[in-house]
């Protein structure tokens, strides 16, 4: 069925259709896209656009949170990240662009925030 990287952001694709019994090949078509699409996904060296959740949701028939499930990291790298966080994530990484960056400067804000102990914004 073809290698999964450890550098993969989503290896629950992959294991979903390992255990289907599903060729990559026959995924892609599945969900309209390229075979070489889903073998840069699983290489790491790209991820599924935020258009095609739904179609990969519904032809393994997991819910997407269930397939934003990341591989836990090993002691000493910062240990498993908590599911609150990895969901978070996943919902961010299906924002517009536009949008993630301007959550990203809001939060950097609240950061500086907080290190300088002003929890509440008022200074």
């Amino acid at each position: 069925m073809g290698k999964v990287s450890e550098k993969c952001k989503y290896p629950k694709i992959f294991e979903e259709l390992t255990a289907k019994g599903m060729k990559r090949s026959d995924f892609a078509k599945m969900i309209g896209v390229s075979t070489g699409n889903v073998s840069d996904w699983a290489s790491g060296k790209s991820s599924p656009t935020n258009s095609k959740w739904k179609a990969i949701s519904d032809a393994l028939g997991k819910p997407i949170d269930e397939l934003f499930e990341t591989q836990k990291e090993p002691a000493g790298n910062g240990g498993p990240k908590d599911e609150e966080m990895i969901k978070l994530l996943a919902e961010w990484e299906m924002l517009p662009e536009e949008d993630k960056v301007k959550s990203k400067v809001y939060f950097k804000g609240m950061l500086d925030m907080l290190k300088k102990g002003d929890s509440d914004g008022t200074q």
